[in-house]
């Protein structure tokens, strides 16, 4: 692992990082990001170009299966993947390090490292930066909403919503019928849109099993999805909301829509109409945001805190950085997209064309054109919802099979050598 320097360098690099492009955060983005530069590098050895790779984690999270790890269907490692093994002989560096702030018009980035129980800080110089950190959960500004709910924006967290419900059932165990015990068996997940939907899957199933563990009746326990808008997965076909629907009715979840959480306690939650809901467990995925120190940068931003950016992905005021997924935003609004995994995948190939070429001295660029080639929604381990951009409509075991693909395809793309390298063209996820 690369270290930081107080000098404002990277140990045995020049300063002036004159060829440095700086990758911050190993997703989706980022990650492909390195892995494309360092694949053109190896094609064109006489392009002299430094890849660094930085992030809090040694690790890769697959933030696509979370929701099993959520649902208890997953470890928290089986979907940590180490960067030492990814970026072995791919010549890129890695750093891991905290962002404390970036410095545009100085091009470089403070960051904080641990080492033997020392905290320390240090400048990294750049010459092309790309963003490309993912989001944090938006809370809104709903009342209580952060103190109270979890969040499943990690591996750890994740594993946290797992363990919270299983201590439910314990404790409902030892107290009789009641409010009490109906209190800990509501299980509740905050926003309807695609995570929402995934996660809800995933919690029938966990609930069913965990009711035949402790000997608990299914019709007992409330397990609820609260959508402000008027249905499930807004901005879908019809035909998906309808199928997701009728799917989640079946596995027992019950759909309240049009109803937006307006404040949360300890141990209940009141919608906007004044209901209040008593529940043990709430998990939310109504919204993200960029991370503070993204919005405090000073670049231009537009909704969520995101780096305004051009065409090419290039931050509008600020030649020679870039941002992606949920970190960049598009001046036109006619290219605005919903921030996803293989947005985010597509992002960052054209993102590293570009570096890859102005480093080798070229003038042409590559606007960013997506390809949406489709989605997939699973409802647990054996549903799923497939749109297919050919016009092909995936449902049940067949949706299942193609999701459980596109995650081994992806995986794939992680590891070395032309299977790799083959895994990794593929735009779908």
């Amino acid at each position: 692992m690369a270290q930081v320097q107080h000098n404002g360098g990277l140990a045995g690099k020049p300063a002036a990082a004159s060829q440095r492009v700086l990758i911050i955060g190993g997703g989706y983005g980022g990650l492909r990001a390195a892995l494309k530069l360092a694949q053109l590098k190896r094609r064109t050895a006489a392009v002299p170009l430094e890849i660094v790779l930085l992030d809090v984690n040694d690790y890769h999270q697959v933030i696509t299966e979370l929701h099993q790890v959520a649902g208890g269907r997953a470890t928290a490692e089986s979907v940590r993947v180490p960067f030492a093994k990814i970026l072995r002989s791919t010549g890129v560096r890695f750093v891991q390090a905290r962002v404390v702030q970036f410095d545009f018009a100085q091009q470089r980035v403070i960051v904080e490292t641990k080492a033997d129980g020392v905290t320390s800080k240090g400048a990294i110089p750049y010459r092309w930066l790309l963003l490309a950190l993912g989001s944090t959960t938006a809370f809104f500004g709903i009342p209580g909403l952060k103190e109270h709910a979890f969040t499943i924006k990690s591996a750890g967290e994740a594993s946290r919503v797992a363990a919270q419900m299983l201590t439910n059932f314990q404790a409902a165990t030892a107290l009789p019928v009641g409010e009490q015990r109906q209190g800990l068996l509501t299980f509740v997940v905050g926003g309807g849109g695609f995570s929402g939907v995934e996660l809800a899957g995933e919690f029938a199933e966990r609930i069913a099993s965990l009711c035949q563990q402790f000997s608990i009746p299914r019709a007992e326990v409330k397990l609820l999805i609260i959508e402000a808008q008027s249905q499930v997965l807004p901005g879908y076909p019809d035909w998906m909301v309808q199928y997701a629907a009728q799917s989640l009715a079946k596995l027992g979840v019950t759909v309240v829509t049009g109803d937006p959480v307006a404040a949360v306690q300890a141990d209940s939650f009141s919608l906007k109409s004044g209901r209040t809901i008593p529940n043990g467990l709430l998990v939310w995925t109504g919204g993200v945001e960029a991370v503070s120190e993204a919005r405090q940068a000073g670049a231009a931003t537009g909704r969520g805190g995101r780096v305004v950016v051009n065409e090419y992905l290039e931050a509008t005021d600020y030649p020679g950085v870039f941002a992606i997924g949920d970190n960049g935003i598009a001046a036109d609004s006619s290219r605005a997209l919903p921030p996803s995994a293989q947005i985010a995948l597509q992002q960052a190939e054209t993102v590293a064309a570009n570096i890859f070429a102005q480093a080798g001295g070229q003038q042409r660029r590559e606007e960013f054109r997506p390809n949406v080639v489709g989605e997939v929604i699973s409802i647990g381990s054996r549903d799923a919802i497939a749109n297919l951009e050919s016009g092909v409509k995936l449902t049940g075991i067949p949706a299942t099979v193609l999701k459980n693909l596109i995650e081994q395809r992806y995986r794939l793309s992680l590891s070395k050598g032309p299977l790799g390298d083959l895994a990794m063209i593929s735009n779908f996820i």
